[in-house]
């Protein structure tokens, strides 16, 4: 399966939450590989990500954080970071079928259209 990067950063909390449910057995596995698999690209990102903030932000050591707070340093960040997230990731998985859930009851914010059908 070819993804975006964006929707594997865009989906980590479900998947975290899915995690904590009561599934049957084999779904639990393969929501928990599926876990593994994203977390190296996760990592990834967030190491580009600061990156980013680094190179075009300034560092507030108070708070221990970068700041975007340069005007014109904005539109190239916008457009690095598009780049960034708009990456294809290929994931060797195969999507969840709802009816593996079994009678366990998921928020529907958490049933992500690329890992189940």
């Amino acid at each position: 399966m070819q993804i975006k990067l964006k929707e594997i950063v865009n989906s980590e909390k479900a998947i975290k939450e899915l995690i904590k449910n009561k599934f049957p057995i084999k779904a639990s596995y393969r929501i928990k590989r599926l876990f593994d698999k994203i977390q190296p690209d996760l990592d990834t990102f967030r190491e580009k990500n600061l990156e980013l903030f680094k190179k075009y932000g300034t560092h507030d050591s108070e708070k221990d954080i970068y700041l975007l707070d340069i005007p014109e340093n904005i539109p190239t960040f916008n457009k690095e970071f598009s780049e960034l997230v708009d990456l294809d990731v290929n994931l060797d998985f195969e999507k969840i079928k709802i009816d593996e859930l079994s009678e366990t009851e998921v928020e529907p914010q958490y049933l992500v259209s690329w890992i189940f059908e």
